[in-house]
C-alpha cells in the first residue's frame, strides 16, 4: 500500500541555476499516525484490534481506520464496522472529512463513513483557508469540505493557500514548438484574480515584493512587483531571488550582486554565486573560491576557501588546501578540525552548483 499521497505542484522552480522552493502537499496516512489518541479510541478493547492487519489511531472524522487483506475500512468507537474494506488508502484531514482512495481515484467521506465527494479526482491536497486542492485530468482547482467546487479546475500548477491567497499557473498560449506557455498569477480563496497572469514566473512575496519574469522574444528578464501587482523594480536582471534582510540577490551578465527594495545596487555584481543574507552575512564565491561578506558589502572572509560554513556570529568552518579548520570573523584561525567527509562533499557540491548557476545565467 502507498504510505503517502503527494500532490506535487509546480514540482520545481529553477531560475538560471537557482533552485526555488518546491510546493508540495503531503497527506498523512491514517496508519502512520501514532501521536494523538482521542477518547473514543480508548472505548475499543485493544484485543479487538488484533484481528486486523493494521489499525490507525482515531481520526478527525471520528472513526478508526482498519486494514485487512490490503484494503482499508472504518469502524466506530464501539468496534462496529461502518465502512467495509473497499479502499486502497485512507488519509486523515481536518474539517470532519476523510480523504479516501480506490483505483487511484480520490474522494471524501463524512464521519458516518458516507462518500460525500465521489472518487473522481486524480489527487487531493491538504486543507488550507477553507479549501482542499484537487487535481483531475492534469488540471487543478479547489473544493470546500462539502465537495463543492469553489475554484474551477483550470490551472496547470498551484500552491497551498496562505493568508487566503495562492500562486497558480495557467496556460495562456503555445510557443513556437507547440508547447504550452504557462504564466503565473495569484487568486484569492473565492477564485478572484488578485494578480493577473502576465508573468512567466512569479516568486513568493517577501518584504512586500515578489520577483517576476517577463518573457520577450524568448528571453526572460526579472524584476519585482508589489502586492498590488505593480512592477516597481524593472525587469532588467538575468535572474532574481527573494528579499532577505532588505536585500535581494540578482544577476547581470553572469555575475551576482544585491539590490535594496528600491532597486538600487547596494553590493556590486562581482560574484559567481551568493547565498541569501542570514543574520547579516552572505557566503559568496568567485573563481570557485568561497568567502563571506556583510550587508554593506564589506569582505569578512576573502574568497580564498574551498568551502565556508557559518557556525556562529564569530566563527566559520572553512576548508583550504583540503584542510578543515575554524576561523573568526577577522579571518584568524582559532582551531584545527579533523577532516570532515560530508563538508568536503558539500564543498564539491557547492562549487558545482556555483558553476552551474554561472553557466546558466550566461547561456544566452
Amino acid at each position: 500500500m502507498q504510505n503517502t499521497t503527494t500532490l506535487l505542484l509546480n514540482a520545481s522552480r529553477i531560475r538560471r541555476g537557482m533552485a526555488f522552493a518546491v510546493a508540495m502537499l503531503v497527506m498523512t496516512p491514517l496508519s502512520a499516525l501514532a501521536t494523538e489518541t482521542k477518547e473514543n479510541c480508548d472505548k475499543v478493547p485493544k484485543a479487538f484490534f488484533e484481528q486486523f492487519d493494521d489499525v490507525s489511531q482515531c481520526q478527525s472524522v471520528g472513526l478508526i481506520a482498519v486494514k485487512q487483506d490490503e484494503q482499508w475500512g472504518y469502524i466506530d468507537s464501539t468496534g462496529k464496522m461502518v465502512v467495509p474494506f473497499v479502499y486502497e488508502g485512507v488519509y486523515d484531514v481536518e474539517q470532519g472529512v476523510g480523504i479516501v482512495r480506490r483505483a487511484d481515484k480520490y474522494g471524501m467521506v463524512n464521519p458516518q463513513g458516507k462518500l460525500i465527494v465521489p472518487l473522481i479526482y486524480d489527487d487531493m491536497g491538504s486543507y488550507h483557508d477553507g479549501l482542499f486542492m484537487v487535481k483531475k485530468d492534469e488540471k487543478i482547482g479547489f473544493i470546500n469540505p462539502t465537495g463543492q467546487v469553489v475554484i474551477p479546475l483550470i490551472y496547470r500548477t498551484a500552491h497551498e493557500f496562505n493568508d487566503q491567497k495562492t500562486l497558480v499557473g495557467k496556460v495562456v498560449g503555445k510557443d513556437n514548438y507547440g508547447d504550452d506557455i504557462v504564466n503565473d498569477g495569484v487568486v484569492d480563496n473565492t477564485g478572484k484574480i488578485v494578480i493577473p497572469f502576465d508573468y512567466s514566473e512569479l516568486g513568493e512575496f517577501t518584504q512586500g515584493l515578489a520577483s517576476v519574469a517577463l518573457t520577450k522574444h524568448g528571453e526572460k528578464r526579472y524584476g519585482y512587483i508589489n502586492s498590488q501587482g505593480k512592477l516597481v523594480i524593472p525587469a532588467i536582471f538575468d535572474t532574481a531571488a527573494d528579499f532577505s534582510e532588505d536585500l535581494a540577490s540578482v544577476a547581470k551578465g553572469g555575475k551576482w550582486g544585491f539590490i535594496d527594495t528600491k532597486g538600487k545596487t547596494v553590493i556590486p555584481f562581482n560574484y559567481d554565486s551568493v547565498s541569501p543574507f542570514e543574520d547579516g552575512y552572505s557566503i559568496v564565491t568567485k573563481n570557485e573560491k568561497s568567502g563571506v561578506i556583510d550587508v554593506h558589502g564589506k569582505v569578512i572572509l576573502p574568497t580564498m576557501y574551498q568551502f565556508v560554513k557559518r557556525n556562529s556570529d564569530d566563527e566559520f568552518t572553512v576548508i583550504k588546501d583540503d584542510k578543515t579548520y575554524r576561523v573568526n570573523k577577522k579571518n584568524k584561525k582559532v582551531s584545527e578540525e579533523d577532516e570532515i567527509d560530508d563538508i568536503g562533499s558539500a564543498s564539491t557540491a557547492a562549487a558545482a552548483a556555483a558553476r552551474a548557476a554561472n553557466q546558466a545565467a550566461t547561456a544566452k
